[in-house]
């Protein structure tokens, strides 16, 4: 057994993404991934290298957890801001100019001058006007589709939605992000059947806003893969069943595992304790169990 530590969990994806990369083609077709946190999918999939070969991922991609609903949900963030306050501020604008979605459609010379136009302004917040000013005169893939987005009327929030992801489509290589922007598609047109059903007055960006923080984080991508070939990735609790050679498990610290919890049940703990019903040791029980016997 070997036991490495590691600064943060990203730090301890890419070491574990080293150690397969090193391996055979043989080793890598006996390894299993047992990830004890599931927002840990995605960094793992982007630090894994392009020649590790089959693999296949038994677990699910929560959507409140991807770049790409990131960047949906700081343009409505932004529009909402100027909407209420006729500004916004700096902070939200970078962070959704940098979101990794945008920055791989701008490239990285074009998000260095955002970046530096963004630095000159010295403004804590941004108008409507300063946005556009922000934008002007710079060409590239998305930025004059962008700039007539913010600019539009915000009644028109739902369809500006819908043109994102268009734009972010046509501008896009990746299948991952392909697939959640079909996702993130049939969610707006959740998003449209329950604003719609308000009154008018109520059909606001705040209200698209709240609904939409709702809708989405009940999402999950599923991913597909060869279970008979290359690497397997996986969660603790599917391990119980599969035998296992190698086994790479992260991260390992308190709090991971057993993961942190609090008591989802509206019955007091002393009635549960008298009766018999199940108790958060109990859940750290199955846990243990499932660890001892993917170390076995």
């Amino acid at each position: 057994m070997t036991v490495a530590s590691c600064p943060n969990r990203i730090a301890s994806v890419h070491y574990a993404a080293q150690m397969v990369g090193a391996m055979t083609a043989e080793q890598r077709a006996e390894t299993t991934i047992v990830l004890t946190d599931d927002t840990l999918i995605s960094p793992l999939l982007m630090a894994l290298p392009n020649s590790v070969g089959p693999l296949n991922v038994t677990m699910e991609i929560p959507m409140n957890k991807v770049p790409v609903v990131e960047t949906f949900s700081g343009f409505l963030q932004i529009q909402a801001s100027i909407n209420d306050r006729a500004s916004v501020a700096v902070e939200k604008v970078r962070r959704f100019l940098t979101n990794p979605v945008l920055g791989s459609c701008f490239g990285k010379e074009l998000t260095g001058q955002l970046l530096i136009r963004l630095n000159d302004q010295r403004k804590i917040r941004l108008s409507q006007e300063d946005f556009q000013e922000l934008l002007a005169g710079l060409s590239g893939p998305l930025v004059e589709d962008l700039l007539s987005l913010v600019v539009t009327e915000h009644s028109e929030i739902l369809d500006q939605l819908l043109t994102l992801i268009d734009l972010i489509r046509e501008n896009n290589e990746d299948a991952l992000v392909e697939e959640q922007l079909y996702q993130i598609a049939k969610k707006v047109d959740v998003l449209v059947g329950l604003v719609k059903a308000l009154p008018a007055q109520q059909q606001t960006i705040g209200t698209v806003l709240k609904i939409w923080k709702k809708v989405v984080p009940r999402t999950s991508i599923g991913l597909y893969g060869e279970p008979l070939q290359g690497l397997q990735i996986m969660g603790l609790l599917e391990t119980r069943a599969i035998p296992l050679s190698n086994v790479i498990i992260l991260p390992a610290n308190e709090g991971n595992l057993p993961p942190s919890s609090f008591e989802r049940s509206f019955i007091p703990f002393d009635v549960r304790r008298v009766f018999g019903l199940p108790m958060r040791w109990d859940a750290d029980s199955v846990i243990t169990y499932h660890f001892y016997r993917a170390l076995g």
